[in-house]
């Protein structure tokens, strides 16, 4: 028993390490994609001298790869009745711009019904949600203020007016559901075909601006094979536990237990111990590192730490049993004992 208590123990805890491992190394890559998609990693924008129509941007929000689009046109700088002589970025969007640029949900009503105003614009003329403003001679409207720093800081010292979704603008934006943004090129260039060979698409930002490339990372992380050198620690273990109990192997070899018997009879308890060992070193390296870390991994995470785990458990038994079909001959272990 305190054999099999030994084993378990050290079983658990390289299954414990190497989970804890995969689920740190995923969550730091995750955490720099889902920055990196924060950012802008999905938006794409088409913009042409000539404008582009509307109406064909604006239908793109309809395709299921397509989060949101919008078209933007700047405006002349103007002023405001709060501060005359103080000029202010004005741009001419629809609500799907704002949108793509990094404003929250509830922009459209706001825009539809009034102005947006960029959160830097509005502290400078001390403005927030609800109040009033007016912009070019016309009539106070209601403001909403939005934070676009996260994704679009050149335009929190914009004020938006809406733009009828007619004619044509400077640019279409789109943001792509995750893993669309190379679609989400290809569907604005065959979009605006016609308009040219002025025509530029091009993504907000590019991974060479944060100097990582999170998919490649998850594919070539050292830790994606650490799960074989785990597996072959453990079938040492079980080899060493094997070897020392020859003596009991080869009675049962004498009793009349075949060498395939054996080796049945060594996979089931090495399944059996490897198993459950894993299983709670799994669970146990699962639920602390969510409390100590204070981090909350994903669905799939914690398959990529299974995963592992269970490749690396898979490794003694297929193959730590085997040592068992090296036992003696039952005859010629009988030999042995008559002559002793």
């Amino acid at each position: 028993m305190a054999r099999v208590v030994v084993i378990g123990m050290l079983v658990a805890g390289m299954i414990g390490t190497l989970t804890w491992t995969e689920l740190t190394v995923t969550n730091d890559i995750l955490a720099f994609h889902r920055g990196y998609i924060a950012a802008g990693g999905n938006v794409v924008v088409a913009s042409h001298p000539q404008g582009l129509p509307a109406a064909r941007c604006l239908a793109l929000v309809a395709r299921s790869e397509v989060v949101a689009a919008g078209t933007a046109n700047p405006a002349p700088a103007s002023d405001t009745n709060i501060a005359p002589g103080t000029f202010f970025q004005v741009q001419e969007v629809s609500a799907g711009a704002l949108r793509v640029w990094g404003a929250e949900p509830g922009v459209e009503a706001a825009l539809a019904g009034g102005l947006v105003m960029g959160s830097a614009a509005a502290a400078e003329l001390g403005l927030g949600d609800g109040q009033y403003v007016a912009i070019e001679d016309d009539s106070p409207v209601v403001v909403k203020v939005v934070d676009l720093e996260g994704r679009s800081p050149q335009f929190q010292r914009s004020i938006f007016k809406p733009a009828a979704p007619l004619g044509r603008f400077a640019t279409c934006w789109i943001e792509t559901a995750d893993g669309s943004v190379a679609g989400g090129e290809i569907l604005l260039t065959d979009t605006f075909a016609d308009s040219g060979e002025e025509l530029s698409v091009n993504r907000w930002i590019r991974l060479g601006e944060f100097a990582r490339n999170p998919i490649a990372e998850l594919a070539g992380r050292a830790q994606a094979h650490v799960w074989l050198a785990v597996g072959a620690v453990i079938t040492l273990l079980v080899w060493l536990d094997l070897w020392f109990r020859r003596g009991s192997l080869s009675l049962y070899r004498v009793l009349g237990t075949s060498r395939t018997g054996l080796l049945y009879a060594a996979q089931l308890e090495t399944a059996v111990i490897v198993v459950v060992a894993g299983v709670l070193g799994y669970m146990w390296a699962a639920a602390v590192y969510g409390a100590v870390a204070l981090a909350s991994p994903t669905e799939e995470q914690y398959l990529v730490a299974a995963r592992a785990g269970l490749s690396a458990i898979l490794v003694p038994i297929i193959i730590g049993p085997l040592p068992a079909l090296l036992t003696g001959a039952r005859n010629g272990l009988l030999n042995q004992l008559k002559e002793r």
